[in-house]
């Protein structure tokens, strides 16, 4: 029962983090955006940006990949789906 619990308490804390930190029209994306990041670097902005996080190495890689694909293009659409993915990795979670 607990173990059900925790499970659930942890999915409602990962879609809030994404709702909320990964809106479009939030501060916190026009920040990202404002510092005109590229491919190279957007992963370590949206870290700082949310706070630092030492992230995995495949996780990071997992992102890493994401954003080298031809369909990244470095907007507040994507932006806001990169923080998404951030916020819901264990690494974030476990903050």
């Amino acid at each position: 029962m607990c173990k059900i619990f925790l499970t659930k308490l942890l999915i409602k804390r990962i879609n809030f983090c994404s709702d909320v930190l990964g809106n479009p029209s939030k501060i916190l994306v026009q920040n990202i955006f404002n510092k005109t990041p590229d491919k190279e670097n957007i992963l370590n902005i949206c870290c700082d940006e949310l706070g630092y996080i030492e992230l995995h190495s495949s996780t990071k890689e997992a992102l890493n990949d994401y954003i080298q694909e031809d369909e990244f293009k470095i907007n507040k659409e994507f932006i806001s789906i990169l923080i998404k993915l951030i916020v819901s990795s264990r690494e974030y979670q476990m903050v």
